[in-house]
């Protein structure tokens, strides 16, 4: 198994929309996590925004 150390964006939108189509209220904590940290780029919040709507 090979892990990808140069694409950790991906990896983290491959999550977040894995998260989206099981449990909203989680992306959701999440998103508002990551705001508050502002510990992610604003890609993945628009790519999570134009998901939830």
């Amino acid at each position: 198994m090979i892990i990808n150390h140069e694409v950790p964006s991906l990896n983290l939108k491959l999550m977040l929309v894995v998260l989206l189509e099981h449990q909203l209220i989680y992306i959701l904590m999440l998103l508002a996590v990551f705001r508050c940290h502002n510990s992610v780029d604003i890609s993945v919040m628009q790519m999570v925004e134009k998901a939830i709507r």
